[in-house]
């Protein structure tokens, strides 16, 4: 399996919502690539999403040597306040010609590093239900 080292991992922008949203929709078009269909992902979700993940959560982006974003992870907290310490959402998205690099396990691993354990053993539980269908990924553990 080839090794994540060709891309630089760095937090979420609310200016990466055109790259995040062509990164999306690409990974939504393959079959299982996301839970959300690629016409449900539009500019407003993305923009809202990436407002959210920077106000009240945790994001980050893969960037290769081009300034192209060829993964993002994102995961925020819901506005009600007895919520506020439990995050939501938690999606993981790579362009399907670099999965299996390993980007998607560093994308992880950043966010788990600065989130308490609690939060870090369900990321932990959530890697081992990837989706089926990515069979390169069904062997990746953290």
């Amino acid at each position: 399996m080839p090794t994540f080292s060709h891309h630089n991992i760095r937090l979420s922008q609310i200016e990466d919502t055109p790259k995040v949203l062509s990164l999306c929709r690409g990974v939504a078009e393959k079959p299982g690539g996301l839970a959300r269909l690629p016409f449900e992902i539009t500019s407003h979700y993305v923009e809202n999403f990436l407002k959210a993940t920077v106000s009240r959560g945790l994001g980050f982006v893969a960037v290769d040597n081009n300034d192209n974003i060829v993964g993002e992870i994102h995961s925020y907290s819901p506005e009600i306040f007895c919520f506020s310490h439990v995050f939501t959402d938690l999606t993981i998205a790579v362009h399907p010609r670099f999965q299996g690099d390993g980007i998607g396990l560093a994308l992880l691993s950043s966010s788990s590093r600065l989130l308490p354990r609690s939060a870090r053993i369900l990321a932990e539980w959530s890697l081992s239900r990837v989706n089926p269908t990515n069979a390169r990924s069904r062997f990746m553990r953290v």
